[in-house]
């Protein structure tokens, strides 16, 4: 429809015309809570099985606000309104800003959104972030369905490299796994999908001999293994058995907001909620991330993996 005479019209009107009374609600919503920050970042701890050393965090978000509580929420609702970029970003930046109390040796794993590879805003923002925190390790984590084009990701993970910045690929062996682009151009760190390490422990001999043979395939390559959801023993104990590296999940320690975190290390107390006493074993202190090492070596080091 042409406009009238001297009636000014842009993208972003044209855009809110098309809109539903509730669509445009919605994004309004949703626009404020990122202007207002409104929302708090909690942390999953990542361990090594064998010693209980808490090799790191998973950075995760909720909202403060009513309605959308969880992550899983709060990412639907930036889907629904096109702003998981900014959601993506914004947990970042916040995410680091509260992980400066947690122990410097920590790696603090990074969350990225799928459309967030293609674009140019990632790095800058990344860059951002080095520059705010310059002696901190970082992992940023990338789905696997994003790494379709491994000349590409090769490149992405040399910027990463310049920025100090180790690269994971999350959700591997949901459903087309791609093994041959993770030959071709191999992460620092792999983090089977929560799918294939549900129910391992009774799980089919073939399932469990898939898991070991990616976990052997990943040694080959200098990968550190990680398997998310393990939520009991059994379940911990076949991935020690098959040779994972570190596990993630409620049976090690759920997310936790910082200060729950700090309270536990300040007090010496061991909270199986929050630490990887589960395991039986007192948290340990790692090596910091150094620099002039290669990533493949330093993170196997910093793990304690052979």
């Amino acid at each position: 429809m042409d406009s009238e005479p001297g009636q000014v019209t842009s993208p972003l009107s044209d855009a809110i015309s098309t809109e539903s009374p509730a669509m445009f609600r919605s994004r309004l919503e949703f626009q404020q809570i990122l202007h207002d920050r409104a929302i708090t970042p909690s942390f999953q701890p990542i361990v090594n099985p064998f010693s209980g050393t808490v090799l790191g965090y998973e950075v995760q978000v909720r909202s403060t606000r009513d309605g959308r509580r969880g992550a899983a929420d709060l990412c639907l609702a930036a889907s629904r309104v096109g702003m998981e970029d900014e959601l993506s970003a914004l947990t970042r930046s916040i995410g680091m800003i509260h992980a400066r109390f947690l122990p410097s040796h920590a790696i603090r794993f990074l969350n990225t959104h799928a459309s967030e590879i293609a674009g140019s805003k990632l790095l800058a923002s990344l860059t951002a972030l080095r520059e705010n925190d310059p002696d901190v390790p970082i992992v940023l984590e990338i789905h696997e369905s994003s790494i379709s084009e491994p000349p590409l990701i090769k490149e992405f993970n040399k910027q990463l490299q310049q920025l100090d910045i180790g690269l994971a690929y999350e959700g591997f062996g949901q459903g087309e796994s791609r093994i041959l682009e993770f030959i071709e151009a191999p992460p620092d760190f792999l983090k089977f999908n929560i799918e294939l390490i549900r129910g391992i422990h009774v799980a089919a001999k073939s399932r469990q001999k898939l898991l070991a043979s990616l976990v052997q395939l990943a040694r080959d390559l200098g990968t550190l293994t990680i398997a998310e959801g393990v939520e009991a023993l059994p379940e911990l104990e076949v991935c020690k058995q098959l040779g994972v590296d570190l596990v993630q999940g409620y049976y090690s320690g759920r997310p936790q907001p910082v200060e729950w975190i700090l309270a536990d290390l300040v007090n010496g107390k061991t909270n199986p909620e929050t630490t990887a006493t589960r395991l039986q074993q007192p948290l340990g202190r790692a090596s910091k991330l150094k620099p002039d090492q290669p990533h493949e070596t330093s993170f196997r080091m910093q793990a304690g993996c052979r």
